[in-house]
């Protein structure tokens, strides 16, 4: 259920990515919450209620989901206490609301903001966050309509037992072809700096 890094290795070179984000990265119960299903599954009812966004469109993804580290530049460093647990909420409805509050500056002026809300702005527009269909809510939360009740949302799992010392994020995806896509193209850069037999065994020749 868990592959190992190798294991994992030899996945990508054998299946589509497509396939594999479906199979291994959207799907069951997370690494993290393997002996303690009844956490997770509280965790996401307690998510989809605050939030208002159905259970099936949230879910865990990342090291906590799979047990090591899928980005490219930490792949295979493996899932600890201190990693943390990244959630996928998948709503179009709050994306669409958040953009244009962003767009329009309409939740609050921009002379109004905090300049760390202003760079994390300039970040989600300059680095096509939302173009690329995900938005930060944490770092932009003052800028949106719905930025407090996801703050407080997330910052009340902490009253669930076994996740109160656990660092717990989330981003605000518009579809889920929209975080496919995004995983898609991690799994793809993990691929490329994956070094074949025949490279492995020409170097060291």
């Amino acid at each position: 259920m868990y592959p190992t890094k190798e294991e994992f290795e030899d996945l990508l070179r054998s299946r589509s990515l497509d396939r594999i984000v479906d199979d291994y990265l959207l799907t069951g119960i997370p690494f993290s919450f393997a002996d303690r299903p009844d956490v997770y599954q509280r965790m996401i009812g307690e998510l989809a209620k605050g939030l208002d966004v159905p259970k099936q469109d949230i879910c865990v993804v990342g090291s906590a989901r799979i047990g090591f580290s899928l980005s490219p530049p930490d792949f295979g460093a493996p899932f600890n206490e201190y990693s943390d647990i990244d959630v996928v909420v998948v709503s179009p409805t709050w994306f669409d609301s958040s953009w244009m509050d962003m767009l329009m500056n309409r939740r609050a002026p921009w002379s109004k903001l905090k300049p760390a809300t202003k760079t994390s702005v300039i970040k989600h527009r300059e680095k096509y966050y939302i173009y690329n269909g995900w938005i930060y809510p944490d770092s932009v939360a003052e800028t949106l309509e719905f930025g407090q009740r996801w703050l407080t949302t997330f910052n009340g799992l902490s009253r669930i037992p076994h996740l109160s010392s656990l660092p717990i994020g989330g981003r605000l995806y518009r579809t889920w072809d929209h975080v496919r896509v995004y995983h898609s193209r991690g799994l793809r850069k993990i691929l490329e700096g994956m070094a074949s037999p025949s490279e492995a065994t020409g170097a060291h020749s």
